[in-house]
């Protein structure tokens, strides 16, 4: 895959419309929000289901990094969530999860209403 500047950014678009297109599929609000703080922190979505809130992180890299979970360790850490309600989806295709979050590629992203 051509690496170039706006990639990340239309991943990221490509995931989060994926997201709002399950979430109208089942009859639901797309609940769906952006966090950032005043210091650069940030979760690129966070979805508010019932009286929980999930953060998910997106990255278009085929490979995971240790640095992808630093928004997610951040965020779990800040709010009081277990980690492990925590999405990582990623352009590969490998399902994991990890001691950190439930690893997504970028083709599962429907898992995450299966849960």
């Amino acid at each position: 895959m051509i690496n170039y500047y706006g990639r990340g950014s239309l991943f990221e678009s490509l995931i989060i419309s994926e997201l709002q297109k399950q979430r109208y599929n089942i009859g639901r609000e797309p609940n769906l929000y952006f966090w950032r703080d005043k210091t650069g922190h940030e979760v690129d979505c966070i979805i508010e289901q019932a009286m929980d809130l999930i953060p998910v992180e997106i990255k278009s890299g085929k490979t995971i990094s240790r640095d992808f979970f630093d928004g997610l360790g951040y965020w779990c850490e800040l709010s009081g969530s277990k980690q492990e309600a925590s999405f990582l989806i990623y352009g590969g295709e490998e399902n994991q999860v990890r001691s950190n979050a439930k690893v997504l590629g970028w083709r599962s992203v429907d898992k995450i209403f299966a849960e």
